[in-house]
């Protein structure tokens, strides 16, 4: 028997959603006429079909610019207080007069509201909402943080934390001039110095005050503060959620998504157009909005398409697919098979976008919390996925306290302290304890570093761990279908693993071989036995017989993939 090495592809840009949704890849391709075997892979879709062994199956992994990595998550949160009575639900950013962001959670279901208060590192209860089944809409307005709750009569003004007091700086306002009535609203959005009330049918909006606890005044008027209403023209439905954008905002209703343009002109300051190719929304969840609330992407009725200044443009085919076939799968570690889940009703999504790099759209079950999240890399263009049962995705702020000796080290402090990753590692320091670097002459103020994050039901924000030395043990990859060739039976007798860590963890690795005559029953399943470690991490992994059609290798538990070599041997004809 001869045996060949192939090297495995671990930088496709894509892997199929559903693990039998992907054909078999060849190793001789003799009479395949549509093989192909590119130079490089660099994660564009072109890389797609390519023909070469890849991944069938992720789950708590990421890609990298080299290949593949599990990842972990890092507790940035302690939960909520104990008998608080409240979920994670509805989460927004507020932000104080210092211009500190503070994370606001809305449960719908009670109305209780609870902010995170980086100064005492806990959830501190803010006030009940009378009417709970609401939505909580923020509008930041000339270093003002106003917030607003759909159809109530209040609207409220952010100020900070009082920690003298451990209480809230939160002004409410009962009305508002020009508005007869605040519980008719939809909600608020601020764009270019203006605060505006939307209701089904109409805008109003004024230019505010300065100064902090001033009212707004929405009178009309043609003098300082621009005030006037008006019911957009080019409206196909009724409106549903603004959202700002940089020289304006966008109006998603029942039919269409508007942007409306500044103009520049006091009496008529808004120039509405509708957005080529929009359509219409299934939820306010279904729209993704980066650190400002500007919305990036949104899952529509005809798709998920990205949002420009004139035009929606269809993205990700394959992921509005997956989300409407209401089907998907997940690793059951018990018995280490994939297993399906196939949905009654529509899939529940949610979209987030993460640190202007990572679009995440969480799915699960209608009435069920999230347990998985695929997750687009706009960097690298490539896919991961995330198993975590969750409540919402989100951007994660890592300020975890005031005192400047807690906010943070730099690169150069580390070298001046002497300290290693491991030295930090033996203090127990996360990711989400690390913080930010302080403001020069505003020892309050730190430059905030951006993390993935999910929330748990009970108010745990997890914040994603690329490190390989602390990651769990619950990543899992699968790369196959692999044949020898269409017609001969193989088997694969060791196997090469790459990373590029000087001292790997491999006593978490695990690899093992499947070895399948169809594509779904598994003959035999062998973990191989690591007996080689190169000074670059490279590790060989061998095996006993594992005879089939198609090949499959598993890897579980910690590994940072960057180059895979399969040894294979032609064993048998497949067929007669």
């Amino acid at each position: 028997m001869t045996a060949s090495a192939v090297r495995l592809n671990v930088t496709a840009s894509q892997f199929p959603f559903i693990s039998d949704q992907e054909g078999a890849t060849v190793i001789i391709p003799n009479q395949d006429t549509y093989y192909v075997k590119p130079n490089q892979f660099t994660g564009e879709t072109a890389d797609k079909n390519i023909g070469i062994p890849q991944f069938l199956f992720l789950e708590n992994c990421m890609p990298t610019s080299y290949g593949m990595s599990s990842i972990g998550f890092d507790n940035a949160t302690p939960p909520f207080p104990d008998g608080s009575g409240t979920v994670a639900d509805q989460l927004i950013y507020l932000r104080s007069r210092t211009g500190r962001r503070y994370l606001l959670n809305f449960d719908r279901a009670s109305g209780l509201v609870y902010i995170y208060s980086p100064e005492v590192q806990k959830w501190v209860f803010a006030f009940t909402v009378l009417n709970p089944d609401s939505r909580c809409y923020v509008a930041l307005v000339k270093g003002r943080c106003f917030f607003y709750f759909r159809n109530n009569d209040n609207l409220f003004e952010f100020g900070g934390f009082d920690l003298a007091t451990s209480t809230w700086q939160i002004e409410w306002y009962g009305g508002v001039g020009g508005i007869d009535d605040l519980s008719g609203m939809e909600g608020i959005v601020g764009a270019n110095n203006y605060l505006i009330f939307f209701s089904t049918l109409l805008t109003f909006y004024t230019i505010p005050p300065d100064d902090y606890g001033t009212i707004p005044d929405f009178t009309p008027s043609l003098g300082e503060t621009g005030a006037a209403s008006e019911s957009p023209s080019v409206l196909k439905g009724i409106m549903r959620c603004c959202l700002p954008t940089q020289d304006g905002f966008y109006i998603f209703t029942s039919t269409n998504i508007v942007v409306a343009f500044y103009s520049g002109n006091i009496k008529f300051p808004w120039t509405y157009r509708e957005l080529e190719g929009s359509a219409a929304i299934n939820s306010l969840d279904s729209i993704a909005v980066d650190q400002d609330c500007y919305p990036k992407y949104a899952y529509t009725t005809e798709g998920l398409i990205k949002l420009g200044k004139t035009n929606c443009t269809p993205v990700h085919v394959e992921a509005a697919e997956f989300i409407g076939n209401n089907i998907y799968e997940y690793f059951d570690w018990p018995s280490k098979e994939i297993l399906r889940r196939e949905l009654s009703q529509p899939m529940r999504i949610s979209l987030a976008y993460i640190s202007g790099r990572w679009l995440v759209i969480s799915y699960g079950a209608q009435g069920e919390i999230f347990t998985h999240a695929i997750i687009w890399d706009e960097h690298l263009k490539r896919w991961g996925k995330i198993q975590r049962n969750h409540s919402r995705a989100l951007q994660w702020y890592g300020i975890p306290a005031t005192l400047p000796s807690t906010l943070g080290y730099t690169y150069q402090q580390l070298l001046d302290l002497n300290w290693t990753y491991q030295d930090l590692l033996d203090m127990g320091m996360t990711y989400a304890m690390l913080g930010g670097l302080v403001v020069e002459g505003e020892p309050d103020i730190a430059l905030e570093y951006k993390s993935l994050g999910f929330i748990t039901l009970d108010g745990v924000v997890q914040v994603v761990n690329f490190d390989l030395g602390r990651v769990s043990d619950e990543s899992v990859a699968i790369l196959g279908r692999i044949q020898f060739s269409r017609s001969t039976r193989s088997d694969i007798i060791s196997v090469w693993a790459e990373n590029l860590q000087q001292n790997p963890t491999t006593e978490k690795t695990k690899l093992a071989v499947l070895s399948t005559d169809d594509s779904k029953n598994v003959s035999k399943t062998e973990y191989g036995w690591p007996v080689t470690e190169g000074a670059r991490g490279v590790k060989q992994f061998n095996f006993c017989k594992s005879e089939g059609l198609n090949q499959y290798l598993r890897f579980e538990g910690d590994f940072d993939l960057s180059s895979i070599i399969a040894v294979i041997v032609r064993t048998g004809n497949a067929y007669g």
